[in-house]
């Protein structure tokens, strides 16, 4: 049944919530924007009013993830690389379901794409010191394998743990 006066964010919030719960159920690859679509109670002409395809509604669900970790990292007034790794690895837990569900259809490989968005690899300017683009590029690596392996383990660590990992393979001397 097709739902009437939705605004543009319980649209988007809805379609997102719908991809989600048929990811529980089938692989990435096997759910159509059509089902998306019929099970958010939208036609597909709205869909595509909203996003490019299902990858877009899965891309926008990690930015929002990670603009939520970097606000409240902002917020914080921490500058530490231990309250900066426990934060994002806290931040990731609360959206342990969607994570889980994202990884087992196959789609996580959509989170690095929004890491290097939302940690600047893009603004950072071919002029610019090629060491700050190494690093960036470095730590957004670090960040996806660090989570692809915490998704296949069921998020099984704690964020303490998994910051402590962290940490534990940086350079010597680095962030000190």
């Amino acid at each position: 049944m097709r739902k009437v006066g939705m605004t543009e964010e319980s649209i988007e919030a809805a379609v997102t919530d719908s991809l989600l719960a048929l990811l529980e159920r089938e692989g990435f690859s096997k759910v159509t924007v059509a089902q998306v679509a019929r099970s958010a109670g939208i036609d597909r002409t709205t869909f595509y009013r909203h996003f490019r395809d299902k990858e877009d509604v899965v891309r926008r669900f990690y930015v929002g993830y990670l603009y939520d970790f970097v606000s409240r990292f902002r917020r914080s007034g921490s500058t530490d690389l231990a309250s900066y790794l426990l934060l994002m690895f806290r931040v990731t837990l609360l959206y342990k379901k969607q994570m889980l569900a994202l990884h087992r259809a196959g789609a996580s490989y959509l989170l690095l794409p929004a890491l290097t968005e939302a940690f600047g690899a893009e603004r950072v300017s071919d002029s610019t010191d090629p060491r700050l683009r190494y690093a960036i590029a470095y730590h957004v690596g670090g960040v996806y394998s660090d989570m692809l392996l915490w998704f296949d383990r069921d998020m099984a660590e704690t964020p303490e743990q998994m910051r402590d990992v962290a940490l534990a393979v940086r350079p010597q001397g680095a962030f000190t």
